[in-house]
């Protein structure tokens, strides 16, 4: 039978124990602060994404418009939307056609209400408003801190910009 014998066992004592527990703590001290504030860089990123969709789909919903040899409306995911004399979609916009635009153009990957049916509460992400030939969508996502940022999408020449 082997006999143990305590003088050959190897460890930390307790006194390197905390050197390392102090030395990691002195390092999520330093190193934490860079990465509590990240949520603003999210929100903003996602405003991007959907300022990318929105051009894409104005750019594609127009392509289609000139390809039928420029109806009256267009047809996105099954819902027909009204173009304006340019071939864009936002034909007499209001909040309720803005928000149909925004749903059908962004495919509901993003909460959004329409300004007309419900006040700004914290169901939604994306808030839309319309006027002319002109939508607005506000983010106003629970979370972001500062100001809202704003999409405008013209149906005079499609543009899809940003601000804040």
């Amino acid at each position: 039978m082997a006999k143990l014998n305590r003088d050959n066992q190897k460890g930390f004592t307790i006194v390197e124990l905390v050197v390392v527990i102090i030395i990691l703590g002195i390092l999520a001290a330093t190193a934490l602060p860079r990465f509590i504030d990240i949520s603003g860089e999210a929100h903003s990123s996602a405003v991007d994404a959907v300022v990318g969709g929105l051009k894409s789909a104005q750019g594609m919903t127009h392509a289609k418009w000139m390809a039928q040899n420029k109806p009256s409306s267009v047809t996105i995911n099954g819902n027909a939307h009204a173009t304006t004399a340019a071939g864009y979609v936002v034909s007499g916009a209001s909040a309720t056609t803005c928000y149909n635009v925004f749903v059908d153009m962004i495919e509901n990957s993003v909460s959004v209400v329409s300004s007309a049916a419900q006040s700004y509460t914290d169901t939604a992400d994306w808030h839309a408003d319309g006027t002319g030939d002109v939508c607005t969508y506000t983010y106003d996502a629970r979370g972001a801190t500062g100001t809202n940022s704003t999409i405008t999408m013209s149906g005079t020449d499609g543009s899809v910009t940003r601000s804040n």
